[in-house]
């Protein structure tokens, strides 16, 4: 006998132990075969030479019957015929014929009724009644209806048997198999309905009550495991909300001196042209070019994680392809220019517009067009748009071609994965942290569409974008598309002759306030400063700015709470409003903006020329897709 311990519930499989179960399951089926072997040879064998058997016992009654006549005749019982046929009526009484006839000479008896029987005759001897001739008849039923009868009467003692015991197994079956099996269904029904705290029987002795301890132990362990996940899932969300907290406060905190840098370093610049000092010019360009560099790094890891945390964020516009590849190529013009290479620009006339997420779309193809330009050197780097139908829906197709270094076929796997390069050599010759790739994948499948690249070592690389020029398609409803109101005044309206206006400019970060005011002075606008909501409340008392520049980041009072204040009071509800930030901004946020006719600027890269460029906007009372 083998015995093992499985979860603490000892299993036996000696059967005498678990005897209940065993009867049910594993050998009724043999049980049935027995019972039905043994009633079928039964069968055989009283079916067997049935009419033969009847007819000897009939002959042996027959005999009987003939010798207790033949008793009366000798004892004189003839000689009075009353007590002769009851006599003769007793035997037939007793003896199970159906009727019996005497001849005695010229005598007849008849008792019983021999109407339709089978008769069998006999002679008795004549020396019991001499001169006489004695003669008995038996009747009997009919032989063949006989032999059908008992026929009949056998199958049906033999269904009545089988089913008595049909009901008996039932009956056992279902109070030792089924019922403990519905027990467990129900119980597992329960479970997969979320009440786990169902419980089974475990009084029984046999495999089911096995099965209810085995039962009960794993829903213990599954509400046991299930708290844990739940702590775990909790403590998953608080290290999420850490995370995002964290990273929004990196968001602000390193972009914010990176812009003042950025900035600088252009300001510096481009006073040392003006003054002469064209020596100074190659070092500012360097420290414009490293802190734009190290921008690009922090925005792809905050991007990066933000993919990775599910909670990158589609914000589709409305806005021109035209417009879009120009800001791209100027943008990138400068790289090219360093390797000594060519850019070639391929736009249909005229390119239409694009319903999508135009920033994500401007950083994949500033991240393609710069891995051109670094791994092209004197060479040829073509930007190609063009616009097709695909089944029924227009798609937009951009296609970035180098005559570069290339990819090996067998790199070509890892080319999107993050923190990767097709080798180190590369890396070291090249730079770059591998991320550009990754996340321009990850914003294409976002925007509905997908990347490819084709490569050939030595020849070049051509990666091909495919993007539905229709992002509000893909949407469960459709997206709106509705522009953002437009402010009433320009900046020019209120202000005076020859002045183009006053700014009030609130930012804590002194740095960030100094760029900006330098950015707005040189357009000729006056400029004040406050570090925080309630300080710029407490200037617009006094002061009657053109045009408020805020950030949402702010100490006492943040932006937000600033921004309602502006639109609440009469005086200020219809001002100009700029959002410089270098928050990463949700939808949610964005929209409460758009409704606020905020327009947005954000920190980093080229922070002074869209300034300029939305200054000029205002100044000539132009208003712009959102």
């Amino acid at each position: 006998m083998e015995r093992r311990m499985v979860n603490e519930v000892i299993v036996s499989d000696d059967w005498t132990r678990n005897w209940q179960a065993s009867i049910a399951v594993k050998i009724t089926a043999l049980v049935m075969w027995v019972i039905i072997v043994a009633v079928f040879i039964v069968a055989t064998w009283l079916l067997r030479d049935m009419e033969s058997r009847l007819q000897a016992d009939f002959e042996a009654g027959a005999d009987r019957i003939a010798y207790q006549v033949a008793s009366l005749v000798e004892a004189g019982a003839a000689g009075e015929t009353a007590d002769l046929t009851a006599r003769m009526a007793e035997l037939q009484q007793g003896s199970g014929f159906s009727a019996i006839g005497l001849s005695l000479g010229q005598q007849d008896f008849l008792v019983g009724d021999a109407d339709g029987q089978d008769v069998i005759e006999r002679h008795l001897p004549t020396a019991l009644a001499p001169g006489q001739d004695i003669d008995l008849e038996v009747f009997h039923p009919n032989l063949d209806e006989l032999v059908a009868q008992r026929r009949n009467q056998l199958v049906i003692g033999i269904f009545a048997t089988l089913l008595v015991f049909g009901l008996f197994l039932t009956w056992s079956i279902r109070t030792i198999v089924h019922r403990p099996l519905q027990q467990l269904v129900s119980a597992t029904r329960a479970v997969s309905e979320g009440r786990r705290e169902v419980r089974l029987d475990i009084s029984r002795e046999d495999e089911f009550g096995y099965l209810s301890r085995f039962f009960n132990q794993m829903l213990d362990r599954l509400m046991a495991q299930q708290r844990e996940l739940e702590q775990a899932a909790e403590e998953a969300r608080s290290v999420s909300r850490a995370k995002s907290a964290f990273l929004a406060n990196m968001s602000h905190e390193l972009r914010t001196p990176l812009n003042a840098i950025i900035g600088y370093s252009e300001m510096l610049e481009e006073e040392a042209g003006d003054i002469g000092a064209r020596e100074l010019t190659p070092d500012l360009h360097k420290i414009n070019s490293a802190g734009r560099h190290l921008l690009s790094l922090i925005n792809d890891v905050l991007d990066l994680s933000k993919i990775e945390a599910g909670k990158i964020e589609i914000n589709p516009v409305m806005f021109q392809l035209r417009d879009l590849v120009s800001d791209v190529v100027d943008n990138i013009q400068p790289m090219m220019l360093r390797n000594n290479n060519h850019l070639q620009v391929e736009v249909p006339d005229p390119p239409g517009r694009m319903f999508s997420d135009e920033t994500k779309l401007r950083q994949v193809l500033m991240n393609l067009l710069s891995n051109a330009a670094k791994f092209t050197e004197d060479g040829k780097v073509r930007l190609q748009l063009s616009r097709r139908r695909e089944r029924g829906e227009d798609w937009v197709q951009f296609v970035v071609e180098d005559t570069g270094i290339g990819i090996a076929p067998e790199k070509l796997g890892r080319l999107f994965q993050e923190f990767s390069q097709v080798d180190s050599s590369s890396t070291r010759k090249y730079g770059g942290t591998g991320l550009g790739l990754a996340i321009s994948r990850r914003f294409c499948e976002k925007l509905g569409g997908r990347i490819e690249v084709d490569s050939e070592p030595g020849s070049g690389s051509r990666f091909t974008i495919h993007l539905p020029a229709d992002f509000g398609q893909l949407l469960p409803e459709p997206a709106s598309r509705t522009t953002v109101p437009a402010t009433r005044d320009r900046v020019g309206d209120t202000a005076g002759p020859g002045n183009a206006g006053k700014a009030l400019i609130v930012d804590d970060n002194a740095s960030s306030r100094d760029l900006i005011s330098r950015t707005l002075q040189a357009e000729g606008i006056e400029v004040i400063e406050a570090r925080d909501g309630r300080e710029a409340i407490a200037l617009l008392e006094s002061q009657r700015p053109h045009l408020i520049c805020t950030d949402l980041i702010l100490p006492n009072m943040n932006g937000f709470d600033f921004i309602k204040w502006l639109r609440a009071n009469p005086l200020t509800t219809e001002l100009p409003l700029v959002v410089v930030s270098a928050m990463d901004i949700n939808p949610a946020d964005r929209r409460e903006l758009e409704l606020q006719r905020a327009r947005i600027v954000p920190k980093g890269v080229n922070l002074r020329q869209q300034l300029v460029s939305l200054l000029q906007e205002l100044v000539n009372g132009e208003t712009a897709a959102g």
